[in-house]
């Protein structure tokens, strides 16, 4: 991106930079309101190894939340991406079937959420 300058003599890439910072912020702040945790801010601030496990007992492992919205029937679905290389040693570990990383869960099936680095 060019370091163009706007009217008011900030540099364009910053603009777009702290105008982003502050589309994310509402979207972590919108994601707090429809579920509890420390997890919102922090999966959806961030890309990492993160898990949710799931009622059946399966984990599914993800990068980052990339948005959570109320469904039309009053569900929350939590849209994310997949971790395209999760931890095999990790019993019922979600393997996604293609190269494909987004997916939206169902929250009402989610049970635990919890970080995977050091697995």
């Amino acid at each position: 991106m060019s370091n163009t300058k706007t009217s008011n003599s900030e540099p364009r890439g910053d603009l777009v930079l702290r105008l982003h910072e502050k589309l994310v912020l509402k979207e972590i702040e919108h994601a707090q309101r429809l579920l509890p945790g420390w997890f919102v801010p922090r999966m959806m601030g961030d890309a990492w190894f993160f898990g949710l496990k799931l009622n059946s007992g399966e984990i599914i492992a993800i990068e980052t939340i990339l948005a959570v919205n109320e469904g039309s029937h009053g569900d929350i679905w939590i849209d994310v991406r997949l971790l395209l290389d999760p931890p095999k040693k990790i019993p019922n570990i979600f393997i996604p079937p293609c190269g494909r990383q987004s997916a939206s869960i169902n929250a009402k099936f989610v049970a635990l959420a919890f970080e995977l680095a050091d697995t």
